[in-house]
C-alpha cells in the first residue's frame, strides 16, 4: 500500500511504499483525513483473557475490585490517525 509524502524540494506529491524506497507521483493532489472518534464505552473495556497475554505489562500495586487480587495486566488505548486514500 502506498502512502502520501511530500517532496518538499520538488513540490510535489508522492505516493511513497513504508517497506521500500519505491515512490510514484500522485496524479491527484487531494488526500483523506479519515478521524475516528471513539465513545467513552469503546475506551473502557474488561477483556477477560488479557491475563493470560505475557506481553501486557503488569503492577501489584492495584487491587482488583471484582477479584480482590493484587496482580493486575492493564494497557493504553491508541489514538490511530490515517490517511484514506
Amino acid at each position: 500500500m502506498l502512502y502520501p509524502r511530500e517532496n518538499r524540494r520538488n513540490k510535489v506529491l508522492n505516493y511513497a511504499c513504508c517497506n521500500c524506497d519505491y515512490q510514484e507521483v500522485a496524479d491527484n493532489n487531494c488526500v483523506y483525513r479519515n478521524e475516528v472518534h471513539h465513545t467513552a464505552a469503546e475506551h473502557t473495556q474488561v477483556l477477560l483473557d488479557l491475563m493470560e497475554d505475557p506481553t501486557i505489562p503488569r503492577t501489584k500495586a492495584i487491587k482488583c475490585a471484582n477479584c480482590g487480587k493484587s496482580e493486575v495486566a492493564y494497557f493504553q488505548l491508541a489514538k490511530y490517525k490515517y490517511a484514506r486514500l
